[in-house]
């Protein structure tokens, strides 16, 4: 059943974004979904050519979960609503066979950060398995895009 990827450069996730890591001045590559999974929880909305080589030509990354902690505050329910806009962005995983279940959990860990765990399992068995911190309040009022 899988459908695994190889070969993306892979994106480092730190506290204050991702970076890439070079090894003898190559840079590394990925074993398969980190970069999708990460893209998939960072892209902006509407970035053309971001997920084209994952989604058909015609689908769109989503976005949701990114989209909306930048417009709204930290809260209990609004960490709760982003698990399901977050697993609504990594549905494509299922819809294209890569994965059978995945599995969000959003943990508040300091006043302004947070920790998303995603797992995804295919054939009962665990596929992909990372956590993301992200900084909510700097995403907030500083997204990625306005750094590049």
């Amino acid at each position: 059943m899988s459908k695994l990827r190889q070969g993306d450069l892979y994106l480092n996730d730190t506290p204050d974004g991702a970076e890439i890591i070079n090894t003898n001045g190559e840079p590394v590559m990925d074993a398969g979904l980190e970069t999708a999974v990460y893209i998939s929880i960072y892209g902006e909305e509407g970035d053309p050519g971001w997920m084209t080589e994952y989604q058909g030509e015609s689908e769109k990354l989503k976005c949701k979960f990114y989209n909306f902690i930048k417009g709204n505050n930290k809260t209990i329910s609004n960490i709760r609503k982003g698990e399901l806009l977050l697993l609504d962005d990594l549905s494509w995983f299922k819809k294209d066979g890569i994965a059978d279940k995945i599995n969000i959990s959003i943990v508040s860990t300091d006043r302004n950060k947070i920790l998303i765990k995603v797992e995804m399992l295919a054939d009962g068995e665990t596929i992909f398995k990372n956590n993301y911190n992200l900084n909510w309040f700097y995403q907030k009022n500083l997204p990625a895009s306005g750094r590049i």
